[in-house]
């Protein structure tokens, strides 16, 4: 199955020299820096136009009240931390001045209307923008707790920092193997600990609720944390260790997707845009390369270099393709084929029309691939009421004859141009059509199912539509240099240019496996 790291490609493997990495280093930098800097300006606005003095009290004045004197703040960016504690800044108004939340309401939405720009811009998108930039916060917070496996700890329990904390620290003691007269592991950091679980809330991971026996107002930081307890939502359940050792985590996703390799090469994109991906003996083509030394994705993945991030990947395949199995098997009426047979076209091993036969027993099921690839079978693993067939797609003479033919992932862009899917296509358009020459009333319409992604058409991509995530799995694609998949439109082309008909695309809730079914045009009656 085609899998985001382990793809063929022909760029160069020389390795970019220290000066040329060091200088990227330095861009990179900059840009943080950039971003820095516009987030102090941005608070700085917002301070500036508040029109309330005491949102923020100093560690000095919670001690000695008569200290504070209106007009006196901390900033948003100074550090409380003594030499031993974190020392945590309550968000309270000054009961002296109860009108100062009012006055700070009404002031602020003035400064919001008077902030429309001439072309209508609101500043109200200001909070949204915020919102887009700190995305990764949340794909950072998931990719922690996975790490410090955090669902496991977690499990079917509410527990408190304190508890999640000790966890942690057990887990790590017994992971370092230290003996009882050995030195442990420095401490848990729950203040870290209670402020990556309450964003983890914000994501529908991690549920927070106050402890029964708790009072729910506090000045104290670690009664605040004390005070609340930490349990796993439906989709937080699902990262836990799997019970059963051969079935893939749905952690493996997170722990390929947040890898360094990976997370870095979205840092090379702009200069990989920019310069249109130009080679020379200083560059390389891909952002995964730039990323990582000049070295591919193809390199990088291997047992001896780096087995833990080979793990991880092929566990995210093995994860990608039991849910496409699932897609396949579930997501299209096979029953209305019962008795009527199925070619299964590069079907590889049969499992999958092994796996549609169990759903549908009627079905007359066979697997076509390469004579290499069916000879390749293990004894004892050939796919039970399945046949397998040795033929090639090119030839249509070699397909036996069907009313229905599938093919999963076999008309990716990254195996064919386009030129040669339509050849593939209308050879299958040949076996359909001669399955039928002495069928006077043909029972079923004769089909091709083909389980591969398909992106939004230009103008329909949207969250609202839900149909984001197939773009998003592009992109991946797109970073180890993957062709693009293709969108409904390009599908309908194709099938146009094979003498066929687009019947329709199933949303199958897997991004990478919808099933475009195309099917012979109606004969014209003479």
């Amino acid at each position: 199955m085609p899998c985001t790291t382990i793809m063929a490609n022909n760029t160069t493997t020389e390795f970019v020299p220290s000066s040329i990495r060091n200088k990227r280093r330095n861009r990179r930098r900059l840009v943080l820096c950039d971003v820095v800097v516009f987030g102090i300006v941005a608070v700085a606005v917002v301070l500036k136009n508040s029109r309330t003095t005491d949102a923020f009290l100093l560690p000095n004045q919670l001690k000695n009240p008569s200290t504070y004197t209106t007009g006196q703040r901390t900033s948003l960016f100074m550090s409380t931390k003594s030499t031993n504690t974190t020392t945590a800044i309550p968000f309270f108004t000054n009961p002296k001045e109860s009108r100062a939340s009012t006055e700070f309401v009404r002031d602020n939405v003035e400064s919001i209307s008077n902030d429309i720009d001439d072309d209508g811009t609101d500043a109200s998108v200001f909070p949204s923008l915020l919102k887009l930039a700190s995305m990764h916060c949340a794909s950072q917070a998931l990719n922690t707790a996975v790490r410090l496996k955090i669902p496991d700890i977690l499990d079917n329990d509410k527990l408190s920092v304190q508890e999640v904390a000790s966890a942690i620290e057990a887990r790590f003691a017994e992971n370092s193997g230290a003996d009882e007269d050995e030195e442990l592991p420095l401490p848990c950091n729950r203040d870290a600990l209670f402020r990556t679980l309450r964003l983890l809330t914000t994501i529908d991971v991690i549920k927070e609720e106050l402890a029964s026996d708790q009072e729910s107002v506090s000045l104290s930081a670690s009664a605040t944390e004390s005070s609340f307890r930490f349990s796993l939502t439906p989709l937080g359940r699902s990262l836990r260790t799997p019970s059963e050792e051969d079935k893939p985590s749905m952690a493996s996703c997170v722990l390929h997707w947040m890898e360094e390799p990976l997370w870095d090469s979205w840092l090379e994109l702009p200069d990989y845009i920019a310069e249109g991906g130009v080679e020379d003996k200083n560059d390389t083509l891909l952002p995964f390369e730039r990323a990582n030394g000049a070295v591919s994705s193809d390199e990088f993945y291997n047992q001896d270099d780096n087995p833990e991030s080979l793990k991880n990947a092929n566990e995210f395949v093995r994860l990608i393709h039991n849910h496409e199995l699932e897609a396949v098997v579930t997501g299209f009426d096979w029953s209305i084929y019962g008795g009527h047979r199925l070619v299964d076209v590069a079907g590889n091993n049969g499992k999958l029309a092994e796996a549609i036969t169990d759903h549908e027993p009627s079905l007359d099921c066979s697997c076509l691939d390469l004579k290499s690839v069916i000879d390749a079978i293990p004894e004892g693993q050939e796919p039970q009421n399945v046949k397998l067939i040795p033929g090639n797609v090119l030839d249509p003479n070699t397909i036996p004859d069907c009313e229905v033919l599938l093919m999963k992932h076999f008309c990716d862009r990254c195996m064919w141009f386009d030129d040669q899917t339509v050849e593939i296509l209308r050879s299958c358009k040949t076996v359909l059509e001669r399955s039928g020459e002495h069928e006077s009333a043909p029972a079923v319409r004769r089909r091709i199912v083909i389980a591969d992604a398909v992106l939004p058409d230009c103008g329909k991509a949207s969250s609202q539509n839900k149909n984001e995530l197939p773009l998003y799995l592009d992109a991946m694609y797109m970073l180890v240099g993957r062709e693009r998949q293709r969108t409904r439109s390009e599908w309908k082309a194709l099938a146009q240019a094979s003498g066929l008909k687009l019947a329709g695309v199933v949303d199958t809730g897997v991004p990478s496996c919808s099933l475009i079914v195309l099917e012979l045009w109606p004969k014209l009656s003479p």
